[in-house]
């Protein structure tokens, strides 16, 4: 850690709760305590079964072969970091955690369990590692049927399931998914710019040159992550988070570009017949967010978003990419209600090609958000190629509109530098694809919110 008193890096102690002395206390508590964290309601033997079938990375695990898969628990690491005071590096802590994947419908305090909390401020490029060097070897034990844990005696065990979190922290600590490079992705060859479009991330045809390929993974192989050293763990367990890299991605850039394109388009009310673009967007954004909440009052939702601004949605003029500032649920309620409304501009007489476009992006988008909320752990085959359609749909009219958006010219053209194409769009590609090879709800990975 770094002392700012002295100026200079030292050793210091940091709180640490080892996932298997957390296992053993909350075992200690009772097994129906341990079975309701662990299991949530899952049919583990029936996850497994399907996996064994479905999943070439449970296929290739020592743990397939566990006699008592009804309670065999998918063991995951998740990472972030938390901003504790607005705008001050003092107040951003990193977070270590675990959790079960059959926990996923559990509430936050019941699914994911701390190990470790400390100080931005404060740490180093050696904290990390060093916290994870211990916690790795305690993992190790924990994942190892052959160790004899509290909980083993009664049938249970863990597997080395993924590491899951925020896009950021991956980058940060394990060097993948460097979003920040062309190379941005660890799991293709994909990249952000290429004289051959077929190699970019702006490409979401399943034939494009990318799909199959080898991702270029020398910064991870140079100094991988003592976490990597765990059976089963490898850059392709790197799991889609689709909190982060939709709700808090792509879906701030989707809502954000379709409520301005509804603005531009006089949606709400004549925009802009006279003075300046800002002020024109203010009066229209304020009409929109006045009718956000008397639709989420009459659906009975209750969560909370500040009025829309041209400074919330980074739209002061017509140069800058819309991209709203909300959180995760917000963020899922806005997108039903964005597509609602597109739905309705696209279907009126006299509806453009672009209303149209801007309405399928929008409407497959929550469609597939929907799916999630409401399919279980593991999907039928006919949810599976839902959302693969529906995710599929939504990337390549994203892209089309990307296009489209960047071809217009005008000081008053509607729609012009909106669906900005971002690293995380590609990630959703990949997410699509894994979904219905494997029939498993993305939502199990992530801190998904209703």
């Amino acid at each position: 850690m770094y002392d700012h008193k002295e100026a200079k890096i030292e050793w210091q102690s940091v709180p640490v709760i080892f996932p298997d002395d957390f296992a053993s206390a909350l075992f200690s508590r009772g097994e129906r305590a341990f079975k309701r964290c662990m299991m949530g309601d899952t049919d583990a033997a029936g996850f497994w079964k399907h996996m064994k079938e479905h999943s070439t990375w449970f296929q290739g695990n020592a743990m397939q072969s566990f006699p008592r898969l009804d309670k065999l628990i998918p063991f995951s690491l998740y990472g972030d970091d938390v901003q504790c005071y607005k705008n001050s590096e003092i107040g951003t802590c990193s977070i270590v955690a675990w959790t079960s994947d059959f926990a996923f419908k559990n509430s936050s305090l019941e699914r994911y369990f701390p190990i470790c909390v400390w100080s931005e401020h404060c740490s180093t490029e050696f904290t990390h590692e060093d916290v994870m060097e211990a916690v790795t070897e305690r993992i190790r034990s924990m994942v190892d049927a052959t160790f004899i844990h509290d909980w083993s005696s009664s049938g249970w065990a863990f597997v080395f399931s993924s590491i899951q979190g925020d896009l950021k922290w991956i980058r940060d600590h394990y060097n993948l998914f460097n979003f920040s490079a062309n190379d941005c992705c660890s799991l293709c060859g994909a990249v952000k710019s290429d004289p051959d479009v077929s190699w970019t991330i702006a490409d979401f045809r399943p034939t494009a040159k990318h799909v199959g390929s080898a991702p270029d993974l020398t910064a991870f192989n140079l100094a991988p992550s003592v976490v990597f050293s765990l059976p089963g763990a490898g850059p392709d367990r790197v799991v889609h988070d689709c909190m982060h890299s939709q709700l808090l991605g792509t879906g701030k850039v989707s809502n954000g570009s379709g409520i301005v394109y509804l603005a531009e388009s006089s949606f709400w009310n004549d925009f802009q017949p006279s003075g300046t673009y800002p002020d024109a967007m203010e009066t229209s954004l304020r009409l929109a967010h006045k009718d956000f909440l008397q639709w989420k009052k009459s659906m009975g939702i209750k969560v909370t978003q500040p009025r829309f601004t041209p400074a919330r949605l980074s739209r002061k003029g017509r140069q800058s990419y819309a991209c709203l500032s909300c959180k995760a649920s917000p963020s899922k309620k806005i997108a039903l209600w964005i597509a609602e409304r597109a739905t309705t501009h696209a279907t009126r007489q006299g509806a453009s090609e672009m209303d149209k476009l801007v309405a399928t992006c929008l409407k497959t988008y929550a469609l597939s958000l929907q799916l999630m909320d409401l399919a279980g752990l593991v999907l039928t085959r006919d949810e599976a190629e839902r959302f693969y359609s529906l995710t599929m749909t939504h990337l390549q009219t994203f892209a089309l509109l990307n296009k489209k958006s960047r071809s217009l010219v005008g000081p008053k053209a509607t729609g012009k530098n909106l669906w900005l194409l971002l690293p995380k769009h590609h990630h959703h590609f990949h997410c699509a694809i894994k979904v219905r090879e494997e029939r498993v709800n993305p939502r199990a990975t992530s801190l998904f919110v209703h």
